[in-house]
């Protein structure tokens, strides 16, 4: 049975085996706290090793238990001899190969870690191109008398103003000409190519090449290198039949966010833009700004963007890339056709005027009747079906 402890010892001293029915610490294979010790002598012995002490009487010592001066002792620890054989590292051994025998021939340089300079950084920070266009204040302040635009005299100092392929007292001129005039919003999603396909119109419009997303002038657009505000641009550009028009073009935010300044400039647009990025395809912003224009009655006009990704990205044969273009238009025409009421207008009737509550409906989105255009921003290229046509017809043409 158990055994029994004294009134004394309310709590047992030792852990008890109730298996084995004796105290653990009478046990020499369990110590005081219950755990295994081996057996083995040897291993016991090399555990519990102690180091040796030797006293060393030196001079003047008295003997023990006198009464005096302390008695002087030296303290030496005896280590045990080893048995097992030297396991030192040889410096000397060649554990890899050295660059003379991998590369013969071959100079080798061994340079310190941190030879960079510390005023130079480990790695550059992107270089921010700011611009920003401003008048000379020593100009003639004429533009802000109340005589007609057309009277209005160009200031004989202007910086930072390109020199464009028109003449600016031609663009003059044409502001007393109502009907030369056209209000063209570009509206699209983000990073589908609208301030890119503004950059291609201020390159063929302008004399000197300019930067990179030209109508981001604001510091906070160029930081996001994204658009917050509309920013428009006066161009004179000519049609396929030669004859100049004043366009008013309005590149407006391709963000949800700023979705006001997209409304403002549809309502002074007389035209719109709809720029896709065709790789990525319809979006829901792409969406949201096609039945807004249409509820509008806004006229449109369909660029598909990035035409280049088909053959470089996506790596498209003629064939995919046809259906994959057809596939975005269908896509188009389905959205207009429900925002439109289910039907849309061949492109024979006239076109829609926004003041006109019974304009007809929005024609329907197709190359053939030239309310779709192709572009590639990167490699500066825009091109309907129309001015193909011409461009290869005129190279065509036989020489009489």
């Amino acid at each position: 049975g158990e055994p029994r402890f004294p009134p004394s010892l309310p709590f047992p001293q030792f852990p008890f085996d109730t298996n084995r029915g004796y105290c653990m610490a009478t046990n020499p294979t369990y110590d005081e706290f219950g755990q295994y010790v081996l057996d083995d002598d040897e291993d016991v012995a090399e555990e519990s090793e102690e180091v040796e002490e030797r006293v060393v009487e030196g001079e003047g010592v008295h003997a023990e238990g006198d009464e005096g001066s302390p008695a002087t002792m030296r303290v030496e620890q005896q280590e045990p001899e080893s048995k097992e054989p030297d396991t030192q590292i040889i410096l000397q051994k060649e554990m890899f190969p050295s660059a003379a025998t991998v590369y013969p021939g071959a100079e080798t340089m061994v340079q310190d870690e941190d030879t960079q300079d510390l005023t130079q950084p480990i790695i550059a920070p992107i270089s921010k191109q700011r611009h920003d266009l401003t008048v000379d204040q020593d100009a003639e302040p004429e533009r802000a008398t109340t005589a007609p635009i057309s009277a209005k005299k160009v200031p004989q100092k202007e910086s930072g103003i390109p020199e464009t392929t028109f003449n600016k007292q031609f663009l003059i001129g044409m502001l007393d000409h109502p009907e030369m005039i056209r209000n063209v919003a570009l509206i699209g999603d983000l990073h589908h190519g609208k301030t890119s396909l503004m950059d291609l119109f201020v390159e063929h419009t302008h004399l000197t090449p300019q930067k990179p997303r030209f109508t981001d002038t604001r510091m906070d657009e160029q930081d996001r290198r994204i658009s917050v505000k509309c920013s428009p641009m006066s161009l004179v550009m000519p049609a396929l039949s030669g004859k100049s028009y004043l366009l008013h073009l309005m590149d407006t935010p391709g963000h949800v966010n700023f979705s006001d300044e997209v409304t403002a400039a549809l309502r002074l647009a007389d035209g719109a833009v709809l720029v896709v990025d065709v790789a990525e395809g319809v979006g829901l912003q792409t969406q949201r700004l096609l039945v807004h224009a249409i509820q509008q009655q806004v006229p449109l006009a369909v660029c598909l963007n990035k035409i280049d990704r088909l053959v470089l990205e996506l790596k498209l044969p003629p064939a995919d890339a046809y259906h994959k273009i057809r596939q975005v238009l269908d896509e188009l025409n389905t959205i207009a056709s429900q925002a439109a009421g289910g039907l849309l207008e061949p492109a024979t009737s006239p076109a829609p005027t926004p003041a006109s509550p019974t304009a007809p409906l929005q024609p329907r989105l197709s190359p053939e009747l030239g309310n779709v255009c192709f572009a590639s921003s990167q490699f500066h290229f825009v091109f309907t079906l129309q001015s193909m046509a011409r461009h290869y017809g005129a190279k065509a043409k036989p020489a009489r």
